[in-house]
């Protein structure tokens, strides 16, 4: 768990890891050049449970770096991720364990989650629909994962090119050993709130990100765009970037911040995906809270549909290449050790 300025969520995140029901694992978390406390309420922790193994680091390291970090310290041959702003269900790793030693060709076992807002509040519903609806972005969140280190290791960790979307771009190359294989049950809380990296990301980097996302889309290599020049600054093109910073401003409690007007700079192609940007945009700075109301519904309605096709708890795989995932096994009993 790589820890950079996360105080006001740090007990939550750590109580939910150490009351986990398989309890034989360590700890691994790095403090990347916190400023706001969190490294003497790390040192308290690490003080009370032994399985903690606490790191310094006095350089903010970023996300990709912290990444690494933590992975390469690791001495298990199993990685577990976790965020310290998220919740685990105490379950989680029980269940995931139990996926990757049925399933010795698995490179990845990730799950379903829930959005909380900054006090703890469920905000978003779980959602089968993605699962059983393809699409390209994970249908997991990156501190949901578990997966083989030496695997992890083997395709080159997290590439500092891909900062604030390094974890879809590890996910790539991860599908490309072994099969990624997704819990149908939301194990994993989600924190939603305004200092969160995913809500502080520069416009750029996500345009970049979803040219990267359209190749995979395609089954195309995207690496060249990495090393290439980033979009104009000032004039952002693709309304699923708008969206995507948006999103978790919606979903903490606030208005999205982005006046309508602000989406029509640039190009407004594709116009359905920039009507349908302009729309919620509109409606989210008038009225966040019956869009939230809204969208819950959409999600709750659409998870529905998904049911009878993928059933709570069952293991499916996923791809982020354009394949129709499956359901490959039914939900397995967890177990309570194991290292």
């Amino acid at each position: 768990m790589p820890v950079r300025n996360a105080a006001p969520f740090l007990d939550a995140s750590i109580t939910s890891i150490l009351s986990q029901t398989m309890a034989d694992f360590e700890f691994v978390v790095l403090d990347d050049a916190s400023t706001d406390g969190s490294r003497d309420l790390l040192r308290a922790w690490a003080r009370r449970d032994g399985r903690i193994r606490l790191l310094e680091s006095d350089t903010a390291l970023g996300l990709a770096g912290s990444a690494n970090r933590v992975m390469r310290e690791a001495r298990g041959s199993i990685c577990a991720r976790m965020d310290s702003d998220d919740v685990s269900a105490p379950d989680r790793l029980a269940r995931q364990w139990a996926v990757l030693q049925a399933h010795p060709e698995a490179s990845v076992v990730a799950t379903l989650w829930r959005g909380i807002d900054p006090e703890g509040r469920f905000v978003r519903p779980s959602d089968r629909w993605r699962l059983w609806r393809h699409t390209t972005f994970a249908p997991f969140p990156h501190g949901s994962v578990m997966f083989r280190r030496d695997w992890g290791l083997s395709a080159g960790g997290y590439r500092e090119t891909c900062a604030s979307w390094e974890d879809f771009d590890f996910f790539v190359r991860m599908a490309g050993l072994g099969p990624i294989y997704v819990i149908a049950k939301p194990l994993y809380a989600y924190r939603f709130h305004t200092t969160t990296a995913t809500a502080l990301r520069a416009i750029e980097t996500v345009e970049r990100m979803y040219r990267c996302v359209d190749r995979v889309s395609r089954g195309e290599d995207y690496t060249a765009i990495l090393d290439g020049p980033a979009p104009a600054p000032t004039h952002p093109t693709d309304p699923r970037a708008v969206r995507s910073l948006a999103a978790p401003w919606l979903w903490a409690g606030e208005r999205p911040g982005i006046p309508a007007a602000w989406w029509l700079r640039g190009s407004r192609r594709p116009i359905p995906a920039a009507l349908h940007t302009i729309v919620l945009g509109t409606w989210g700075q008038l009225s966040p809270k019956s869009l939230r109301w809204a969208l819950r519904a959409l999600v709750k309605s659409r998870d529905l549909v998904a049911s009878p096709w993928i059933a709570d708890g069952d293991v499916v795989r996923w791809t982020p290449l354009p394949e129709t995932a499956s359901r490959v096994a039914p939900a397995l009993a967890p177990q309570t050790s194991g290292k």
